[in-house]
């Protein structure tokens, strides 16, 4: 029978540990951090930049002339369809290699830190047990360490979108406070068994080698761990959409208040805030998993005996 509640001890264990590994290179982490963020801010850009480009070639005027009131004053004339859509080309192209360099250095970063970290860790027996000590090394600290990471990106990411919503539009961003951390709940709960499915796997496919009806069984949970991630992914989905419509619904209804309001959001800057909210439940869904990820490795800290902190960091 598997637990259905989360240890909230081993859970903010699990997290101390990752944390203080990072903690360690506070400004390796922090740039890491850092750039993980931009980059994710990068894919908005991009993606919103995309779809703009695409609408302006569809209907060149559909943003030409309130480009041409703030052209005019920087270049003292207005400029034609062709040449705005070249510009918007232009700018598109320079911001996806500016994501493209900021995706080559994040990885290059993210996998010097991990191997600085895990080099330490394994000069320092967590366990005395070795081959434990090398699952918890080479197998389990990654996984917590790239969810940890993941995790304070996005919450970095959060922050400053949050306020780029509620700068557009108040009640949007107060509606996404809401809908959100909901969303991370649910997900969260949803994936407290997992962890239990992937331990008794481990513990059954020692088995094998004695017993043969093991067989089965390690079958049987192999598919049930699929499940749990392909699921995971579903339920994503479905509770990110209907949290889309639900806040769709909420602002129609709150603009059918008040038809003025309305004209306060319009062309680039109601895209923009289309596609934060969209960004908003798709990284709840990421961070989600992420979290979930550092919080199914409470069952490591159980195994921990020394404590790696007090290793040098030079």
């Amino acid at each position: 029978m598997f637990r259905s509640k989360f240890n909230t001890r081993e859970s903010l264990g699990a997290v101390k540990f990752y944390a203080c590994l990072l903690s360690r290179e506070p400004l390796p982490a922090f740039l890491l951090i850092a750039t993980g963020v931009l980059v994710r801010f990068m894919t908005v850009f991009v993606f919103v930049l995309t779809f703009k480009v695409f609408l302006t070639i569809i209907d060149p005027n559909v943003s030409l002339v309130l480009a041409n009131t703030f052209i005019h004053d920087v270049i003292g004339r207005n400029v034609s369809a062709t040449e705005f859509q070249l510009a918007l080309i232009s700018t598109l192209l320079f911001l996806i290699g500016i994501q493209f360099a900021l995706n080559k250095i994040y990885v290059n970063q993210y996998l010097k830190l991990r191997h600085r970290i895990a080099t330490r860790l394994l000069k320092k027996p967590l366990n005395d047990h070795r081959p434990t000590h090398l699952h918890i090394c080479l197998d389990k600290f990654p996984q917590g360490y790239e969810g940890l990471v993941k995790s304070l990106e996005i919450l970095v990411f959060y922050f400053f979108l949050m306020i780029g919503i509620f700068f557009i539009n108040a009640f949007a961003g107060l509606l996404v406070v809401i809908m959100v951390p909901a969303m991370i709940v649910l997900m969260l709960i949803k994936s407290r068994k997992e962890i239990h499915v992937q331990k008794e796997m481990q513990s059954a496919r020692k088995k094998v080698l004695e017993q043969e009806s093991e067989i089965e069984r390690v079958l049987s949970l192999a598919s049930e761990n699929y499940a749990f991630g392909r699921n995971g992914l579903t339920y994503t989905e479905f509770f990110g959409g209907i949290a889309i419509v639900i806040m769709m619904s909420a602002l129609l209804f709150f603009y059918t208040m008040d038809d003025g309001i309305t004209d306060k959001i319009a062309g680039l800057t109601a895209l923009l805030l289309v596609f934060c909210i969209r960004f908003a439940v798709v990284y709840a869904g990421e961070l989600s998993r992420s979290l979930a990820k550092v919080l199914q490795q409470r069952v490591i800290v159980e195994s921990i005996l020394h404590s790696p902190f007090d290793v040098s960091t030079g």
